[in-house]
């Protein structure tokens, strides 16, 4: 599962394990023998891992550049497992594109940051969007303006959103917006996630599914 702090993925061998960070199974006996030993993907020890998931209100997230096919996928996983269904909203999809000022996104982006808090976590939800996503687009933008201002809004708008117990990422390599979005994840987001590389929506509910189960307490 761990060797050191090695991170590797080739087809032969991943280190640490992808999903290890979010199986409870695979966690609690090793919490028991080595719960301070580190996963090198979130900086966390394994015992911090365990206690996420004993503490982290049941949300997930599911974030993809086709928004069709993420939608789809969260309507089968909440109607498989009794899950209340987020999907996200229409004032974002115009969030971030060349017609917008940058008031606008900044505006639709705290109306976004308002329906996650929004969320009954008192059972488990599951969102076609990732707030984060949408939030590192804009601050794209903010880089690229050069507002301080508009960056210090945006660090004020992410601190008071709640991240999910788990993000899942539909991925495509093949997109230069999704291998940044991507790159964030593994350096500055720091949390679980699962990465699914262009995966059919049979499989993406599969996967999703096994991962929601795995966290959960027997």
């Amino acid at each position: 599962l761990l060797h050191g702090q090695q991170i590797r993925d080739t087809p032969r061998l991943s280190l640490p394990h992808p999903r290890m960070a979010f199986r409870r199974f695979v966690l609690q006996p090793a919490a028991e023998v080595g719960g301070d030993m580190v996963d090198p993907q979130t900086g966390w020890t394994i015992a911090r891992l365990l206690e996420h998931l004993d503490a982290t209100p049941d949300y997930l997230a599911v974030s993809g550049h086709d928004g069709v096919q993420a939608q789809r996928i969260v309507r089968q996983v909440a109607r498989a497992l009794s899950c209340q269904l987020a999907l996200r909203p229409p004032v974002s999809d115009a969030i971030g594109s060349s017609g917008q000022s940058m008031a606008a996104n900044l505006e639709s982006l705290s109306q976004l940051a308002e329906l996650v808090a929004s969320f009954d976590v008192r059972r488990c939800v599951i969102s076609d969007f990732w707030f984060d996503s949408v939030w590192f687009k804009i601050r794209q933008l903010a880089f690229a303006i050069g507002n301080e201002s508009d960056l210090q809004l945006l660090r004020n708008l992410k601190a008071k959103v709640a991240p999910p117990k788990l993000l899942v990422l539909l991925s495509d390599p093949s997109d230069a917006a999704d291998v940044d979005l991507r790159d964030y994840v593994r350096h500055e987001y720091r949390r679980p996630t699962l990465i699914l590389n262009a995966p059919s929506d049979e499989v993406a509910v599969m996967e999703i599914s096994a991962a929601m189960q795995a966290m959960r307490r027997s």
